[in-house]
């Protein structure tokens, strides 16, 4: 069962057990953006959203090398997976070769910073678009 929970407008989630230390800055600033909470771990294995589980799980060892910038885009496309219900978007993209959506499966960092504001906002006003059971 869905264990989607609607956050208070100010709560954070430095204090939630289910989100790692680590990840509560980006998980916030997500957070910010739509109001709304689900399981967001570090562990041994990841990058990943289950949707059975309910829960993110991003690879430590890979997070300990990412830039700040990927981690971000790495926490949305996640977040954006788990909360607004997308699959991956692979085949449309901007007028410079970069990808279309967030939810591509691998954006390039400098595609990430020239496009910011157009992926989040493109990631949330497609709430739901591709994964029709959850809707």
């Amino acid at each position: 069962m869905k264990t989607l929970i609607l956050a208070l407008l100010f709560t954070s989630c430095a204090s939630n057990p289910n989100i790692s230390p680590e990840l509560s800055h980006y998980v916030d600033n997500f957070f910010t953006e739509y109001k709304a909470s689900l399981d967001v771990q570090l562990g041994k294995s990841g990058n990943y959203y289950d949707r059975i589980q309910d829960h993110i799980r991003i690879k430590r060892e890979d997070w300990e090398v990412m830039s700040p910038t990927f981690r971000e885009m790495l926490i949305y496309h996640e977040m954006f997976h788990g909360v607004t219900f997308r699959r991956h978007l692979n085949n449309k993209w901007l007028t410079d070769g970069c990808p279309y959506s967030i939810m591509y499966y691998k954006i390039d960092e400098s595609c990430y910073k020239k496009h910011r504001d157009h992926y989040i906002k493109e990631g949330f006003s497609r709430k739901g678009e591709f994964i029709k059971d959850k809707v």
